[in-house]
């Protein structure tokens, strides 16, 4: 299968959106397909540790992810991972070439919040959490 040809600024490109199962992930998604992209949505769909006063995202959140992509025409893959993981970035880049042939646009939008504490509260293990899940990056 390789990208589809719709119509759009994004028309015929793939998208890689993390943090993809709800809120801003979800818009990135959506907005992307809307445009014409096919999409690659990764979200970890779980518990985030030292961060249990946020709601994990799940697998049932991530599905309507991709039901939502379909709604605009665009086709989704869902990869349920880490970002802090470079072999969950690499299967799940893997799993979008697989899919549609090539990877054109990187959303790296997963993240969590600071463990409800200013930066300058955070200890070692809640600021290692917070770094770790931003960067998203793979090799």
């Amino acid at each position: 299968m390789t990208a589809s040809p719709r119509p759009g600024r994004l028309g015929g490109k793939v998208a890689f959106v993390t943090g993809a199962a709800r809120g801003q992930g979800r818009s990135h998604c959506v907005h992307m397909a809307a445009e014409g992209a096919d999409v690659v949505a990764f979200d970890l769909c779980a518990p985030v540790e030292r961060r249990a006063y946020i709601p994990a995202a799940t697998e049932d959140d991530l599905a309507e992810t991709a039901r939502a992509v379909t709604k605009t025409g665009g086709r989704a893959v869902t990869i349920r991972g880490d970002v802090r993981s470079a072999g969950d970035l690499s299967r799940a880049r893997d799993a979008g070439l697989a899919a549609f042939g090539r990877v054109d646009v990187v959303c790296a939008n997963a993240g969590t919040g600071g463990a409800g504490k200013l930066t300058h509260e955070l200890d070692e293990a809640d600021w290692a959490v917070t770094l770790g899940v931003y960067p998203s990056t793979w090799e």
